[in-house]
């Protein structure tokens, strides 16, 4: 198999899950959430392990806060992370 038929392969069945069954969906909050996943799946399929793919806020040095991300990536072996309930702060170093 040539890896340009691998790579279109995958592009089809993202493109599926990612555009086709969002399509279905009439809720434009619950869309973007179906294609959130869709995203976050794919990368975690595909990343190496050592990267992590999540949703949250991201926090710099001075403390400030983000607007809530979708599609965090950071990495696992020097990432600091806090937890509040079913919520995820990342810290940005």
């Amino acid at each position: 198999m040539k890896l340009s038929d691998l790579f279109r392969s995958i592009s089809k069945q993202f493109d599926v899950e990612f555009n086709e069954i969002a399509r279905r969906i009439s809720h434009p909050v619950k869309s973007g959430e179906t294609r959130e996943h869709a995203l976050r799946k794919l990368l975690k399929k595909y990343l190496p392990q050592r990267v992590g793919i999540d949703q949250g806020f991201v926090i710099d040095a001075q403390g400030r806060e983000s607007k809530q991300i979708d599609i965090v990536i950071y990495d696992k072996t020097v990432a600091t992370i806090f937890k509040v309930g079913d919520t995820k702060y990342f810290h940005a170093k």
